[in-house]
């Protein structure tokens, strides 16, 4: 078994707030995001009720599931509270109808899975939702970096 290798802080206040800022969460839907958040109305030739949450909302709530590492009635607290703290008008689903919705929707989040230590970019806008590693959501927003560290 390999030594542990022991850093040397140099600069406290910076380490310092590193730390604070590993907690700091920013969250926000856009427009398109909130009105896509229902099911639009459709004919269903299938029998039964159409669905009340649409598609991206589900996948939504599944991904901060994984991200969070949160049981489902957990989920449908966290979701609620965010809601609450944004002053939307809008619904969250029970924590059944998410787990009867993930077995229909086909969802891949293993990427979160195996994000390890790295850091993810979770974007949410009318399109649906994006996963970003480190360093791609950078890269397509700003550009190359003359010098990267």
């Amino acid at each position: 078994m390999e030594k542990k290798i022991a850093y040397r802080v140099r600069n406290w206040k910076d380490y310092n707030r590193s730390l604070i800022n590993r907690g700091n969460l920013t969250i926000w839907f856009s427009e398109d995001a909130i009105k896509s958040w229902y099911q639009k109305p459709q004919k269903n030739k299938k029998r039964g009720r159409t669905y009340f949450y649409s598609d991206a909302y589900i996948e939504l709530a599944l991904t901060i599931r994984t991200l969070f590492r949160l049981p489902l009635r957990a989920t449908q607290g966290f979701l609620e509270g965010l809601v609450f703290m944004l002053g939307l008008n809008l619904r969250v689903s029970h924590y059944s109808r998410l787990s009867r919705r993930a077995g229909e929707l086909n969802i891949q989040l293993n990427t979160l899975k195996n994000a390890g230590k790295n850091p993810t970019d979770l974007v949410i806008d009318s399109t649906g939702l994006k996963i970003f590693g480190e360093g791609e959501w950078k890269m397509r927003t700003h550009g190359k970096q003359k010098r990267r560290t």
